[in-house]
């Protein structure tokens, strides 16, 4: 394991001095509401709780002798061993047998652990809930003309991930979801980025990309994106800080269609 990001949890001690540069320059709290054409959404950690799951693989992992901090464990699981899932070179189960054998557990301990996750990663996803205020939010941005798109890093295709939103009931709200699985790329990766704004036809400075991870806000604002930090932690630096979903209202004004193309 990368034993800077588990003593430190330092995220942005990953960045490219470039990233942090950047965001270093750009202002945190707008004098008036910012006006845009669109808003991009990760989907864990801002649209709903994904944090269920894990908390309760650590758990698990506890009784099997296995002590650790939360953000340390799953910062190392995140950045070292799920890009290959989310670019779908590799199954998102051998990536977690992987990690936890480098964690230190037996073989056997492993097995037994992964048996008890499949029965219940299932269980726990299907009870997820978005957000307070998510639903309400998304409706009132999209009545106000602001288009609306998820970008998400995900094993699963776009196709799965609209299921999912339309479990949640928000489905509708979105006119783009793409995932990283059929972009064969991950964010912070430029293409990313660059494949929403593609989508969404506007300039890329008419777009919120809205956010909580360190790395994909510094390659939100790269793209030429306004970024938004929500449920963000201390190393995250964006644009704007929300507490809130339901703030989005209140710093984001709906760009008018002619100055989107600058007409």
């Amino acid at each position: 394991m990368d034993s800077r990001a588990i003593t430190a949890f330092g995220i942005m001690d990953c960045l490219p001095e470039s990233p942090r540069e950047v965001l270093a320059l750009r202002s945190t709290t707008p004098a008036a509401p910012i006006p845009l054409a669109a808003l991009v959404f990760d989907l864990n950690n801002v649209l709903y709780d994904a944090t269920v799951w894990q908390r309760w693989l650590l758990q698990l992992l506890n009784r099997f002798g296995v002590h650790t901090h939360f953000e340390a464990f799953f910062c190392v699981f995140e950045h070292d061993y799920l890009p290959a899932v989310y670019r779908g070179e590799r199954d998102f189960w051998d990536a977690l047998r992987d990690f936890l054998l480098a964690a230190g557990m037996t073989k056997g301990r492993v097995e037994e652990a992964l048996a008890a996750a499949h029965g219940k990663y299932r269980d726990l996803w299907d009870d997820v809930r978005p957000f307070p205020g998510v639903a309400a939010t998304l409706a009132q941005l999209a009545a106000r003309g602001v288009r609306l798109a998820v970008l998400a890093n995900s094993g699963a295709p776009a196709d799965c991930l609209i299921q999912r939103l339309s479990r949640l009931g928000i489905s509708q709200r979105f006119d783009v979801v793409l995932s990283s699985r059929d972009l064969q790329a991950a964010k912070p990766a430029h293409e990313c980025y660059q494949a929403v704004i593609d989508a969404l036809d506007v300039p890329s400075d008419a777009i919120g990309f809205v956010g909580h991870e360190p790395l994909e806000l510094a390659g939100a604002a790269l793209a030429g994106m306004v970024a938004f930090a929500l449920h963000h932690t201390t190393d995250g630096q964006a644009d704007i800080y929300l507490d809130r979903f339901d703030q989005l209202l209140h710093v984001v004004a709906p760009l008018a269609r002619c100055q989107q193309r600058a007409c």
